[in-house]
């Protein structure tokens, strides 16, 4: 077979094995026990359940782990084997599909960064911000004082420590002690 269809085979399968498990146990929508992590903590909370995840954590073809990179033979994909559906070409698909995601999502993470720490990271910046805070996406222009920024940062950053210390040993760093009005 061609790869797009040996990839529209395999899609085809996944859907058909996602189905089933929620058909079986429909009350896991309810709950959100669709990926890795919620459905170890819903297997865990004394349901009496022993449910497979439906997708692994970004959403792909479940393999077996909590995020799928290649074709693991376990999981849907061991179901395909078995089933005679290739799984190389879906597979590829997929991992495709973690590193496009991975991308935006980390780039998104450092759309919320202060623009001077994002500074050395500029590889990550080629791509759109998601709708985050300070990234330089697409057509934005690099911050032009750098070191003034880290600079604010980091006293926002010691500030936010001296006041956490405060409210834990109401005592400040120089000894003294808060008063606290009510």
């Amino acid at each position: 077979m061609s790869f797009a269809k040996d990839v529209l085979g395999f899609e085809k399968f996944n859907l058909k094995d996602m189905w089933k498990k929620v058909r079986k146990d429909p009350e896991r929508l309810l709950l959100g026990a669709m990926d890795p992590f919620s459905t170890r903590m819903w297997n865990k909370t004394g349901i009496g359940k022993d449910w497979e995840p439906v997708v692994d954590q970004m959403g792909g073809a479940y393999g077996g782990n909590t995020l799928t990179m290649g074709d693991t033979g376990e999981g849907v994909y061991g179901r395909a084997k078995a089933a005679g559906v290739p799984t190389k070409a879906g597979s590829q698909m997929h991992d495709l599909a973690h590193v496009i995601t991975s991308m935006f999502a980390g780039n998104y993470g450092m759309g919320k960064l202060p623009a001077g720490v994002q500074r050395g990271f500029g590889q990550f910046n080629k791509f759109p911000s998601g709708g985050g805070g300070g990234g330089r996406g697409f057509g934005q222009p690099a911050q032009q004082d750098d070191a003034a920024a880290m600079q604010a940062f980091l006293a926002e950053m010691a500030r936010r420590q001296a006041a956490a210390r405060v409210a834990q040993t109401g005592v400040s760093s120089q000894g003294q002690a808060s008063v606290v009005r009510v």
